[in-house]
């Protein structure tokens, strides 16, 4: 599986169907090599960043029911969604409401991080604002299978000689989630 972002070069608000059609298109040219090389392409759920409130706003695949359409307009086996656990946070929506909307059908990995809510933070589980019970709940309710991926920089923050118990702690964080 490999994780190729939406298109979302254009202001989402003032442009969410061009952005559609975009992706479509897109995703579309991407099928024939999948299938030629054998690999999954997974569309994520997106931000974007508005200079003039100074913060984090919808874009392409935010939310979820936008999210299964582009997965849904693909229509190919070949095509499969990332739903990256940081990112739905942003959007202040409820993320296990989010995932239960996805259901199994549109999740094939995830990206696990945490947030607090304002920033992409991509820390560790457990040490922000995201409550995990709740998430690991709705992915257990949807009969989630997929793949497992942190998307968490925290333990390059570790000086090297602290490195292994950083990682070690990162695996049994995600040992426990699982």
């Amino acid at each position: 599986v490999i994780i190729v972002h939406p298109k979302q070069h254009l202001c989402y608000q003032e442009h969410p169907d061009e952005l559609f059609e975009m992706n479509v298109e897109f995703y579309n040219r991407l099928m024939p090599y999948a299938e030629k090389f054998g690999i999954k392409v997974a569309t994520e759920n997106m931000w974007q960043w508005n200079s003039s409130a100074e913060a984090i706003t919808d874009s392409t695949c935010s939310r979820a029911w936008e999210f299964n359409k582009y997965i849904d307009a693909i229509n190919s086996p070949y095509l499969v969604g990332c739903l990256d656990i940081g990112h739905a946070s942003l959007m202040g929506t409820s993320i296990p409401d989010f995932i239960r909307q996805m259901g199994k059908e549109h999740i094939y990995c995830l990206h696990v991080h945490d947030t607090n809510f304002k920033e992409d933070n991509h820390t560790l589980p457990y040490t922000l604002k995201i409550n995990w019970a709740e998430v690991a709940e709705a992915l257990g309710e949807i009969g989630y299978e997929g793949d497992f991926t942190f998307e968490s920089f925290f333990a390059e923050k570790f000086p090297k000689e602290l490195s292994l118990e950083a990682e070690t702690l990162q695996c049994k964080v995600g040992r426990y989630l699982a």
